[in-house]
């Protein structure tokens, strides 16, 4: 890359070095190296923004702005029927319940995985839906007309 302290000739086409099928990872981070004086960045003066300034080691500056990815974008998300399901079930089965019921319906983790009791316990509780593991905490089943205990 240099030559008696001096960058070779194969600097004024800086793109073409870099691109080289013979440039390996280290030399390309040494020619950030070599180019590169100064990086800052600033993440907090301008919500939902990151500025980006570059110092070159010719002294030229080169400045920009990009958006910050909201935290948790990335992540997957469960699907908007399983909620439905997980707050439907809610006031009548158990953690472990709803997990069963998930499953046997063919829905999965936002993972790709069956469900367990922590799933639903984690999906209900990001959206406020009371659940319960314990079954004698779920209110009693109301007799209907047809059943022998409510006839008198």
């Amino acid at each position: 890359m240099r030559t008696n302290n001096r960058p070779s000739p194969g600097w004024q086409d800086l793109p073409t070095l870099w691109r080289a099928p013979t440039t390996t990872d280290r030399e390309r981070k040494q020619l950030l190296r070599y180019a590169v004086a100064e990086v800052q960045l600033d993440g907090v003066t301008t919500p939902g923004r990151i500025a980006i300034r570059v110092t070159w080691q010719s002294g030229a500056v080169t400045e920009t702005r990009i958006e910050r990815t909201p935290v948790g974008v990335w992540a997957p998300r469960t699907a908007e029927p399983v909620v439905a399901c997980i707050r439907a079930w809610a006031p009548a089965h158990t953690v472990a319940e709803i997990a069963a019921r998930l499953n046997a319906a063919d829905f999965r983790s936002a993972w790709g995985h069956p469900f367990q009791d922590y799933h639903v316990q984690y999906i209900a509780r990001r959206h406020h839906i009371l659940v319960t593991t314990c079954a004698w905490r779920l209110p009693a089943p109301r007799p209907t007309p047809t059943d022998p205990q409510a006839v008198g």
